[in-house]
């Protein structure tokens, strides 16, 4: 009796707890993000409030289901119950989700310079796996029991754990590629692409492994341990969306001591960010200002001609730079 409430209702709790946890560095990083780029568009401040928003609810909708099993229905058969608050914090993850992966499809879009044929199915599979969780939510909260849910439908809560983990390799996959496609070839801006290509991997394999994982025990085990590692997906998702936001002026920082002296190494530390700073190019006393690198690697430069960096700090860039412009870091 007591190893099967461990890896049912103890799961439940200490997946919960880590997840209340995650869901505070979310508001920190919300909170850093409203602080240092207030000049960001709407649209992505909008994006930063939906993802907020969904993570306060999923956190509210967890620690509902924990009273729920613990308090108000302790005694009763709960191993085989199902909350409605439960089966709604899967698709407030499933939504959560959706979000992310398509602000990094997008991504994808632009890093491809455009190119449909590589953004469209990884917005496909998104979609999908939206459907997927959002048919399992209403199926959960239809049936009531996990016994039951795991024998009719089952292989639709599957398929999008699986579509979810799949579509994480194919985003940081191809946005690895792109950015090694668009190196350089000077140190100063290829060690940024190398930055944002380990920033692209890390954030991916967090999100991947916690969904591999909670698929796993879904899969082959009759508890609910998959339920605790579900409640952690979200956080990971929010997390790694917010963070690749709040890079980018640490990566601006690093790219403008660099190129004043290339032997820096670049480093992530989003708890210092620069003033701003701009490429220019001069040709024929013609300047051109080259996208900021932290959010684009749609960088041109010709060998030919002349490359003066100026590290102006008294000078505030635009902080629009719209990471969804971000074909280059995750």
């Amino acid at each position: 009796m007591i190893a099967r409430l461990q890896s049912t209702l103890g799961a439940l709790l200490v997946g919960s707890l880590f997840s209340t946890f995650l869901s505070g560095t979310v508001s920190m990083q919300v909170a850093f993000y409203s602080t240092v780029y207030q000049k960001d568009a709407l649209r992505l401040k909008l994006t930063v409030s939906v993802i907020w928003l969904l993570d306060f609810l999923h956190t509210v909708f967890i620690c509902v289901g924990d009273w729920e099993y613990l308090i108000a229905d302790w005694g009763s058969n709960v191993e085989d119950w199902i909350p409605w608050s439960i089966a709604a914090s899967v698709g407030l993850t499933a939504l959560m989700t959706f979000v992310v992966q398509c602000f990094f499809a997008y991504r994808v879009y632009l890093v491809s310079r455009e190119k449909l044929y590589f953004a469209v199915p990884l917005a496909f599979i998104a979609l999908a796996r939206l459907v997927a969780a959002l048919v399992s939510t209403a199926m959960m909260v239809r049936l009531g029991s996990y016994s039951r849910f795991r024998h009719d439908v089952g292989w639709v809560f599957t398929l999008g754990l699986s579509l979810s983990a799949v579509l994480d390799v194919l985003v940081a996959a191809t946005l690895c590629y792109f950015l090694r496609k668009n190196r350089s070839g000077f140190s100063s801006m290829d060690n940024v692409i190398n930055a944002l290509t380990f920033y692209t991997i890390q954030n991916g394999s967090m999100t991947f492994v916690a969904t591999v994982a909670a698929l796993a025990c879904w899969v082959s085990l009759r508890n609910l341990v998959f339920l605790a590692l579900h409640f952690v997906i979200t956080k990971m998702y929010a997390n790694a969306f917010l963070s690749t936001l709040n890079a980018r002026k640490a990566i601006r920082l690093q790219q403008s001591s660099a190129e004043r002296d290339p032997s820096l190494p670049v480093a992530l530390n989003t708890s210092t960010y620069a003033r701003g700073f701009e490429i220019n190019r001069t040709h024929n006393h013609h300047t051109h200002a080259s996208d900021d690198i932290p959010m684009t690697t749609k960088v041109h430069i010709n060998v030919e001609e002349s490359i003066h960096v100026d590290g102006d700090y008294e000078h505030e860039t635009n902080d629009s730079d719209d990471p969804t412009k971000v074909p280059s870091d995750m």
